[in-house]
């Protein structure tokens, strides 16, 4: 009977040392998943930073359009109009 003890205390200790690495593992696994979210959340911040990034400079550009056609809009207008005055004033 005396050699029971130390086997049971063998088993106890073989049982918590495996309890103690599968927590070592789950504290592993947790911190992996906390880096793995953490990069995603950088991931699409720096996404949504690049699409507001995109709208921006694209409103500049259809802005830049507008102010050129209105531009080239008001040349040709001002041409015309001297064609016009041509037209009705053939001795200029």
């Amino acid at each position: 009977m005396p050699t029971a003890l130390p086997r049971k205390q063998k088993e106890m200790r073989r049982k918590q040392k495996e309890m103690r690495r599968k927590q070592k593992e789950m504290r592993r696994k947790q911190k992996e998943m906390r880096r793995k979210q953490k990069e995603m959340r950088r991931k699409q911040k720096e996404m949504r930073r690049k699409q507001k990034e995109m709208r921006r400079k694209q409103k500049e550009i259809r802005r830049k359009i507008a102010l050129a056609s209105v531009f080239y809009f008001k040349i040709f207008y001002f041409f015309a109009s001297f064609l016009r005055l041509a037209r009705y004033q053939p001795d200029l």
